[in-house]
């Protein structure tokens, strides 16, 4: 559903306690997860949470993403009963299913109707493709060769189902919202995610009034849908246009290849929000000629082939309405080289490029997030201590920055633990306090930290080498940098 968002697996012993729940979500919640997928539950028919899992949950819920809340999604269960009832007179109750501040996943099967096993009750909140009976069986990536369930890549394996496969669905369909828009909540998500799913089964689904029905929640989930709303609800971003000309006055060689090319350098930092392409070539046959823009990263798009036209000359304006790959470069990088390059496809006629215009409507880069997990550990009682680096590939001065550390130990006050920008100004982050507190995961910014505003005020550069610096000044105890995260504005 997202092949191109990160995945985090947490292993656990696999025992439910509040202090494995505890861990398991503050884990995921300090190193950055956005959705918290939970195809897991426990073997007790009932199964009420403690006050401490019920709050390890709702912290993540709402302190995770920086204070945006993670997307957490569970499982509803495979017993064919209700979340929270009876079944054959016997009381049942998944609690982590009824947290209210997680989405509960039901499965449906793909003719749209239930899968047979599939949890239910007012707790559901979103159905979402898996198997079942009389529904085709679900396919999966899968461990290559010998290591996975079949060959090839990709299984269709007969135990692979179940709301442990819907829930994943719709985590990757969260995971797609929030990739178009990160500033959504974790509760926008959640309704978004409701609000623009399927009614299916509109005949046995047994909708109530508002819409809700026990075997769907609000429906099932419908990833277009869900991803164009979260767009739809980006905050307005400013747009600046800007255009280059250039008139080369290029003779285009005839028939054959390669023809000729131009191009323009773009040094704006800005993000693609729409192109265009003019053309003004005289040619006694145009129908001969490719017309090829290549773009700052090195894809090809083709904004006209060879074809039958037996007219004199082209003079055009391409855009997204007419040809839809150049509604492709939306969300790119706009700095660098963008290439015409215009090819006779074939013999007698001749022909030459007067100018070409690129046109590009730019928003602001948005935040630059680069993490290193560096795994290193901090020699005990040594200045020197240790460094991880950061490479950053963006031009620019620095407007906005926030700084996450993750580092084990077991004497917070021993650390001294420093920021280098590529300038080679410095950010003391951390020096000695803390005292017997273990371990410091902790994230700051410019506006809660003087060293940091520092930076910004002073307008070091993104470009290059960010370093942190952590030594451990005291004898005895000893720790490790597991992590550590830059989100950098400019």
């Amino acid at each position: 559903m997202a092949p191109g968002c990160a995945l985090m697996p947490i292993r656990t012993t696999g025992m439910i306690s509040d202090g494995t729940i505890d861990d398991l979500f503050e884990y995921a919640r300090v190193n950055g997860a956005d959705v918290i997928s939970c195809s897991w539950g426990v073997a007790d028919d009932f199964f009420t949470l403690s006050t401490r899992m019920k709050n390890a949950i709702r912290r993540a819920a709402v302190e995770g993403r920086r204070g945006k809340g993670c997307v957490i999604l569970f499982a509803a269960g495979n017993e064919n009963s209700p979340v929270d009832g009876f079944k054959n007179g016997v009381r049942v109750r998944s609690g982590f299913a009824m947290h209210p501040d997680v989405i509960t996943v039901s499965a449906s099967n793909s003719r749209d109707v239930r899968s047979h096993y599939s949890n239910f009750g007012p707790e559901i909140w979103v159905a979402a493709p898996s198997s079942g009976s009389g529904g085709r069986r679900i396919v999966t990536t899968d461990r290559t060769g010998a290591a996975g369930y079949q060959s090839g890549a990709y299984t269709t394996v007969e135990g692979f189902g179940g709301t442990s496969s819907s829930t994943p669905l719709a985590a990757g369909v969260c995971g797609l919202m929030l990739s178009v828009n990160p500033d959504l909540t974790g509760s926008e998500v959640k309704k978004i995610l409701g609000e623009t799913a399927d009614k299916i089964d509109s005949h046995n689904g047994n909708y109530n009034p508002q819409g809700h029905s026990e075997w769907y929640g609000w429906g099932r989930v419908n990833a277009f849908k869900a991803v164009s709303e979260a767009r739809n609800r980006l905050s307005p971003s400013p747009v600046k246009r800007i255009t280059f000309e250039r008139s080369p006055g290029l003779a285009v060689p005839d028939y054959p290849m390669p023809g000729v090319s131009d191009a323009i350098q773009v040094e704006d930092g800005g993000i693609v929000r729409s192109a265009s392409v003019s053309v003004d070539i005289t040619h006694t046959y145009r129908g001969d000629l490719r017309i090829v823009l290549v773009t700052p990263d090195g894809s090809h798009i083709t904004l006209r082939d060879r074809e039958v036209d037996s007219r004199d000359n082209l003079v055009h304006t391409y855009t997204a309405d007419d040809t839809p790959a150049l509604a492709g470069l939306s969300g790119t990088p706009a700095r660098g080289s963008w290439e015409l390059r215009v090819i006779d496809m074939a013999k007698i006629d001749t022909g030459a490029v007067n100018s070409w215009t690129l046109t590009l409507d730019l928003e602001p880069e948005g935040d630059t997030v680069i993490e290193a997990t560096p795994g290193m550990h901090i020699p005990d009682s040594d200045p020197t201590g240790i460094v991880s680096e950061i490479q950053v590939d963006r031009q620019g001065t620095l407007k906005k920055i926030e700084l996450t550390v993750d580092i084990t130990h077991t004497w917070q006050g021993d650390l001294s633990v420093t920021l280098e920008s590529p300038g080679g100004v410095s950010a003391s982050i951390h020096q000695l306090t803390g005292g017997a507190t273990h371990n410091l995961k902790r994230t700051w910014t410019a506006s809660d930290t003087a060293s940091l505003a520092a930076l910004v005020n002073a307008g070091v550069p993104l470009l290059g080498a960010w370093k942190l610096h952590v030594s451990d000044h005291v004898s005895r105890d000893v720790g490790k940098l597991n992590a550590w995260k830059l989100v950098l504005g400019g």
